[in-house]
């Protein structure tokens, strides 16, 4: 959230177009509303794709 790291996750293997859900709570001790939660697929750049520009969603929270 706003640039702390609230998880990490190991996903399997994906053929092109499958997909994989993920799913993770954090606890957190403030108001959150407005700030931005964003889940990066392959952070690190370890698997090689023919589009990386696909990795990443964000959602601010209401």
């Amino acid at each position: 959230i706003d640039g702390i790291l609230i998880g990490e996750t190991t996903v399997p293997p994906l053929e092109s177009m499958e997909s994989y859900v993920v799913e993770m709570e954090a606890v957190v001790e403030e108001d959150v509303r407005g700030m931005t939660i964003t889940y990066m697929a392959d952070a690190y750049n370890i698997v090689e794709e023919s589009n990386e520009e696909n990795n990443i969603v964000s959602l601010v929270i209401e």
